[in-house]
């Protein structure tokens, strides 16, 4: 099922141990908060494309925000919530939104399915996952230049090239005439504003599990985002998955039951989280409760400007914190699988389990 890639780095990342039962009540509960947040996170993109100078600063270049608004018409096909609950509370809290290039889709769409319906644990709460992407694959075509499509990644990296192989598949299954799975750094600019792969090939309409900000630093990286490829996730996905998005979210939503308060001081919060507008799995996160810092993670993301989050002491199960991964897929809410740890920080190893709603 294209998941031999659950030991890698020596790090078991999946556990059939256990599993979180949601009841049905539950499971209805969840898909809302991502209706909602979809509807909220939709709101703040035309803010932020209305005021760019919020964006100052925040890890954007000026040449990408320039292009922020024509890249709209470009739809999104997928992107992870991560959800929280704080022990003694059934309120659900948007911790962030990894909006572009978000992992585990394959455990959500494919493996903790098969699990269920294998051994009829109960319903699959994710059952909608793969056509809700079939979808999306479509309406990203139409929007397209071309209907070949071009799969970018970094290719040895196995995660990578086996989540680029299954979204491959399902582009054939939405229309993509042709699917070719490229590395992420063959791709170069041509004079005329193209760029091509390995083998020369124009690439016209490009799927890519490469984040922006990463774009942002490479040396073609304003060729590639002033080109004429269309691009998913498109850029504007980028202004959710930079957590300035959290701050903006905090002060559009003050005190909605799903936003926890952001800010760009601490002042006046005494448990807190430091996170830096850009950052991925866990990396750079300083957790501090009551005045005392109490987890930290390392990471490559210190060079952007640091957010202060209110902290979310998540709820234990068994010793395990837990957060919940919800897919929103074209706009549709389309899945949900749990990530534990026994340390505060959720980061990329901590491993996965199935969530199963109660038949």
């Amino acid at each position: 099922m294209g998941f031999d890639y659950h030991d890698e780095g020596g790090v078991e990342s999946w556990t059939d141990d256990v599993c979180y039962m949601l009841t049905g009540a539950e499971a209805i509960s969840v898909m809302d908060a991502v209706s909602e947040l979809h509807e909220m996170s939709e709101r703040v993109v035309e803010h932020l494309l209305d005021r760019p100078d919020l964006l100052i600063g925040c890890g954007i270049p000026d040449y990408a925000i320039r292009r922020m608004r024509q890249s709209r018409d470009v739809p999104a096909i997928m992107g992870r919530m991560d959800l929280g609950l704080s022990a003694g509370s059934d309120q659900l809290k948007l911790i962030e939104y990894n909006a572009d290039t978000p992992f585990t889709f394959i455990e959500t769409a494919l493996i903790q399915s098969d699990r269920i319906e294998q051994e009829g644990l109960g319903i699959n709460p994710s059952a909608y996952m793969i056509n809700n992407a079939i979808n999306g694959f479509r309406a990203f075509l139409s929007a397209a230049h071309s209907p070949h499509l071009h799969l970018a990644t970094y290719t040895e990296c196995l995660e990578d090239r086996r989540h680029v192989e299954f979204y491959g598949w399902m582009a054939k299954m939405a229309g993509a005439q042709s699917v070719k799975i490229v590395h992420i750094k063959d791709l170069r600019p041509t004079p005329d504003g193209d760029f091509v792969d390995a083998d020369g090939e124009r690439v016209e309409t490009l799927y890519k599990l490469y984040p922006w900000e990463w774009i942002f630093h490479d040396r073609a990286g304003q060729a590639f985002t002033e080109s004429r490829m269309t691009i998913g996730e498109p850029l504007w996905r980028t202004l959710l998955n930079n957590k300035a998005f959290l701050c903006v979210l905090s002060d559009l939503y003050p005190g909605h039951p799903l936003v926890l308060k952001a800010k760009w001081s601490p002042g006046g919060m005494e448990s807190y989280v430091t996170k830096h507008c850009y950052g991925r799995g866990g990396q750079n996160i300083t957790i501090i409760r009551d005045g005392e810092t109490v987890a930290s993670s390392v990471g490559g993301y210190q060079r952007y400007r640091p957010l202060y989050q209110e902290y979310l002491p998540l709820r234990r199960e068994d010793g395990f914190g837990v957060q919940l991964g919800a897919w929103c897929i074209a706009g549709r809410p389309s899945g949900i699988i749990a990530r534990e740890d026994r340390n505060l920080i959720i980061h990329s190893a901590s491993r996965l389990a199935p969530i199963i709603q109660e038949s």
